[in-house]
């Protein structure tokens, strides 16, 4: 007889600070808040404390943070909110953790920390690449930065996939 598994489901975590407030995004999301980004926090960490000790008939097969730009917290608090998850609900071993990002708040340094505690799966916004009011959202390498509406570079730039990392890009339109 197999081992029997509980059902799995998906947590979504919303972050909704960003740097600026997109025309096209209809997501609770807020420009120039950073001041609650700590209390909002200290509020999740609440509320994912509330079902600790609830009955689990089932187990985190997914987690999805989402916003806003989650990369606006640094690295360590994105992964204090992934231990967070761990400790308060029955996390699958092999779960997929996606962060979503803004290739202007995620750098190398910050996804090598993701990468390394446990995120396995980026999420880039291709809107990202290329700035509403038509200017260059997508950085040069001559800076060092990204070239504008090249998701596919960045990604390899920043996120080593050689550890069974995965990448997805989304368009929005509209």
């Amino acid at each position: 007889m197999g081992e029997c598994r509980m059902k799995a489901i998906g947590l979504y975590l919303h972050f909704p600070f960003c740097i600026q407030k997109c025309r096209y995004c209809d997501f609770p999301s807020y420009a120039g808040l950073e001041s609650r980004m700590v209390p909002y926090l200290e509020a999740l960490y609440r509320e994912m404390e509330s079902y600790q000790e609830t009955e689990k008939e089932y187990e985190i097969g997914t987690i999805f943070m989402g916003g806003g730009t989650p990369t606006l917290y640094d690295g360590d608090s994105l992964v204090r909110v992934l231990d967070k998850c761990r400790e308060c609900f029955p996390v699958r071993e092999d779960a997929e953790i996606t962060v979503e990002c803004n290739p202007g708040t995620a750098g190398r340094e910050k996804l090598c920390i993701l990468g390394k505690r446990g995120f396995n799966r980026l999420s880039i916004g291709l809107q990202a690449f290329s700035h509403p009011a038509g200017g260059n959202a997508g950085l040069d390498g001559a800076s060092g930065r990204i070239r504008r509406n090249n998701p596919q570079q960045y990604a390899d730039a920043v996120w080593d996939r050689s550890e069974s990392r995965n990448q997805q890009c989304r368009q929005w339109y509209g």
